[in-house]
């Protein structure tokens, strides 16, 4: 965990502040008290976000029906938040497009079942493990499946120069 840490302080966000304390809480998922490879990646996504004041004060929710990544306090009505990190295996633009639908149509999905809980859940979908040409295409194709970006933030959609 150690290494993680060290790899994230390479690459953060100036604007955010977490000791390695911090980190590590973040990414140990309370359901089985374990950090794995999509836990360290959903932490570095919510302190990209916190970076970019999308949330405020994440921490790992306990194991209940509402299944979030991340109890938050706002900003405004949110106060879990789910994250999505899409990954291209290489099989091809058309599959990337099935991807992005399918995630799109999980979002709507979980939203819903967070809401009847009386949850108020923002979705954000990092792109940053895809190429920054399949970027524009899978946000459109994810934005297409809910059929709005209400509630719905993306990060690492940019291209870097």
């Amino acid at each position: 965990m150690k290494a993680e840490y060290q790899k994230f302080l390479l690459t953060k966000n100036p604007n955010v502040i977490c000791d390695q304390k911090r980190f590590e809480e973040l990414c140990v998922e309370k359901k089985n008290g374990r950090a794995n490879f999509d836990s360290i990646d959903e932490t570095l996504s919510i302190l990209e976000a916190e970076g970019q004041g999308l949330v405020n004060n994440a921490i790992r929710p306990n194991p209940s029906e509402v299944d979030a990544d991340f109890e938050i306090e706002g900003p405004g009505p949110y106060n879990v938040a789910d994250f999505k990190i899409p990954i291209n295996w290489g099989k091809g633009n058309d599959n990337l497009k099935v991807a992005a639908e399918r995630m799109g149509g999980k979002i709507v999905k979980q939203r819903s079942r967070m809401q009847g809980l009386g949850k108020i859940p923002l979705h954000v979908v990092d792109l940053r493990k895809l190429s920054p040409n399949e970027r524009v295409e899978y946000k459109e194709n994810v934005i297409n499946a809910i059929g709005h970006s209400k509630h719905l933030v993306f990060l690492n959609e940019g291209t870097k120069k």
